[in-house]
Formats: C-alpha cells, sequence, structure tokens
C-alpha cells in the first residue's frame, strides 16, 4: 500500500509544480529563430534520411510541416519542442526523433520512472534507487479510473526502448496539458 500512496504523491507534486510553472508564450523574436529551425529541419530531414518518405508522404510531411510553422507564434517553448518530436516521429523509425528528456540544451526533466503498459495495467517498469519500491507497482490496483496513455503513434513524447507500451514521463508534457486545461477555463 505504502509505494501506491508514494506513486500518488509524487504524481500530485509534479502535477501542481507543472501547473504553477506554465511558462510564457513565445515573444516575436523566439518564434522567428523557431520558424528558421524548422525550415532548416524540414530541409536538412530530407537530405540526410536514407528514405525518409517510407511512412509518411511527402506531400503530408510538407503539410505537417507548414501547420507547425503557421502555429509557432501561438505556442510556448516546450509545445514547440513537442510539436517537432510530433513531426519528427511521421518518419516512422525509430532512429530518427527528438528526445527531449535526453537532451539537457533542451531542459526537459523526466520522473525516475519508466512505465510500462501491459495488457492487465500500467505498472512501474523501472525506478531509480530512491524509488526502488514503486517498481512493478500496478495501476490496474487503484481503486479509481486512470485513463490509459495514448498510444505510441499518437503521441509526441519520446518512446524509449523497443516496447510498444513503454512510455516515459516528462514534466512539460504535463505542464502543456494543464495549460491546454487552464486555457479551456478562462
Amino acid at each position: 500500500m505504502r509505494p501506491i500512496i508514494l506513486l500518488l504523491t509524487a504524481m500530485r507534486l509534479v502535477g501542481t509544480q507543472a501547473m504553477a510553472q506554465v511558462p510564457p508564450r513565445l515573444t516575436a523574436a523566439e518564434a522567428v529563430r523557431w520558424r528558421a529551425d524548422l525550415r532548416y529541419l524540414a530541409a536538412e530531414l530530407p537530405r540526410r534520411h536514407p528514405n525518409l518518405y517510407h511512412a509518411v508522404s511527402r506531400e503530408a510531411f510538407a503539410r505537417a510541416v507548414r501547420r507547425l510553422d503557421a502555429r509557432i507564434p501561438t505556442l510556448r517553448r516546450h509545445e514547440v519542442i513537442l510539436e517537432l518530436a510530433r513531426l519528427v516521429a511521421l518518419v516512422g523509425d525509430g532512429h530518427t526523433n527528438v528526445a527531449p528528456a535526453r537532451d539537457t540544451v533542451i531542459g526537459f526533466h523526466s520522473l525516475p520512472l519508466r512505465f510500462y503498459l501491459f495488457s492487465d495495467g500500467l505498472f512501474v517498469r523501472a525506478a531509480d534507487t530512491a524509488h526502488a519500491g514503486l517498481r512493478g507497482v500496478g495501476w490496474y490496483r487503484l481503486r479509481f479510473e486512470v485513463t490509459p496513455p495514448v498510444p505510441a503513434q499518437q503521441r509526441s513524447c519520446q518512446r524509449h526502448g523497443g516496447g510498444a507500451g513503454q512510455f516515459d514521463t516528462e514534466d512539460p508534457v504535463l505542464a502543456s496539458h494543464h495549460a491546454q486545461h487552464a486555457d479551456a477555463r478562462a
């Protein structure tokens, strides 16, 4: 019972922290720089990737680039990064990705837990030594309904490893989620 309480407490703290620290929207100068980065990415991916359009058509990729370019001025920094990850995920292979939690320059933070969605529930698959007692704790044991993670094909977070149900959690994703709901309430 104690590991579940610890997990719920950690999730509440991260959620509260994420809501309290929603960053501002981009300035005009930041939007210009992000758009330049997007143009560079859109030009270099086809040039460097041996088979960029094996899972997405050239037209669909170009359309996604145009949509993101138009949205950049309305986004926050972490949202642009996640949208870039979503764009790159259209390539459809595990070697072409944007990995915010692995890049210290991006500055995303991860919880010290790794989750895996098994057929009988979402479980803590791995934890750092300070949270080792949470390994194996399953969401199915909780007495309230938990929304399952979005399938990998529909999400913008980086999937690590080879498991189809393996998910990492990153606080900017939570911040984005909370910000979207806060915007809807305002």
